[in-house]
């Protein structure tokens, strides 16, 4: 059975017991940067169902825990805009007072909507980093 070498080395470097790797042919490419938005959109949706989660297992009342939640939430908003944050302070980040008057009073329905995001920019992320792969389909040698 023959074996074949991973890498070139030059006999000089077998002779002093050194090994040399050579440099790749082709430089390696950086990852495109639509996989970083779907990373960071897919992170984004786990922290928010996250929130969900956690603020049902707060202790206290369930008005609390709608606090929990909606507090939460903005902040995650607010770390999602990155630097532009100070920009959109307040920017579709409602109060309890103002969310719980949307879901006529119901704590848990404020609980609920901590956790969803939204379907479409979850998915054009998605599809934004699969057509970035499938262009990329075939380039390696």
């Amino acid at each position: 059975m023959q074996q074949t070498q991973c890498h070139n080395t030059s006999d000089k470097s077998k002779a002093d017991g050194k090994l040399s790797y050579p440099l790749p042919e082709k430089p390696v490419e950086p990852v495109h940067p639509e996989l970083y938005f779907f990373a960071g959109r897919t992170a984004y949706a786990l922290l928010a169902q996250l929130i969900s989660v956690l603020s049902s297992a707060m202790p206290g009342s369930a008005y609390d825990q709608a606090g929990y939640a909606n507090a939460a939430r903005n902040s995650l908003k607010d770390l999602g805009r990155g630097p532009a944050a100070p920009f959109l302070q307040g920017v579709r980040q409602p109060t309890l007072d103002q969310s719980l008057a949307k879901y006529n009073g119901d704590p848990y329905a404020v609980i609920d909507a901590a956790g969803r995001t939204n379907k479409s920019i979850n998915g054009g992320a998605a599809g934004a980093a699969a057509g970035s792969l499938a262009s990329d389909a075939g380039t390696c040698p």
